[in-house]
């Protein structure tokens, strides 16, 4: 519970070092750094949050800068939308709902559902929007992927995402 109080505090200041700028610099190519700085402060201190949290002990090389890629830009889809930090705290608190409220919630139309449809469909768009940017295919699988893992690199990337 007390690491979702520290979330709270990271998305009311999102705060980004100089040092940090320049290892999203280092992995992302110009195009992907862009996508990188048109998501929210709030997005790109989550992004940086789950690239710190993952692994470099038992990747190779290219592993790293695929997961570290995909750890940046996992949630680029949401970019398309400004979600206000309510509908992202409501965001994580639904998804302890009871699974017949969260049916019942998303049988009506509004904001509410809005914000669940966005978050259910932010890896596609993440995924385009990462193969517009020339990501590798192996990225854009991640990205797709990364609420429901198909690979161990995507698992690593998934329990680092769910921790921050």
């Amino acid at each position: 519970m007390f690491y979702r109080v520290i979330q709270l505090y990271k998305a009311v200041f999102p705060k980004i070092t100089p040092k940090e700028k320049a290892f999203v610099e280092e992995i992302l190519s110009p195009s992907q750094t862009n996508l990188f700085y048109q998501q929210s402060p709030v997005e790109q201190r989550h992004a940086l949050d789950v690239a710190g949290d993952l692994p470099a002990q038992g990747l190779s090389e290219d592993e790293f800068h695929t997961l570290m890629t995909a750890a940046l830009l996992h949630d680029c889809g949401k970019s398309l939308f400004h979600l206000y930090l309510w509908q992202r705290v409501f965001i994580v608190l639904f998804f302890h709902l009871p699974f017949s409220l969260q049916e019942r919630i998303c049988l009506k139309k509004n904001l509410l559902t809005k914000t669940i449809r966005i978050h259910k469909r932010h890896p596609i768009w993440g995924s385009f929007l990462a193969r517009k940017t020339g990501a590798t295919p192996e990225v854009q699988h991640l990205i797709k992927h990364h609420h429901k893992p198909k690979s161990n690199l995507g698992l690593l990337l998934y329990h680092a995402d769910n921790r921050n």
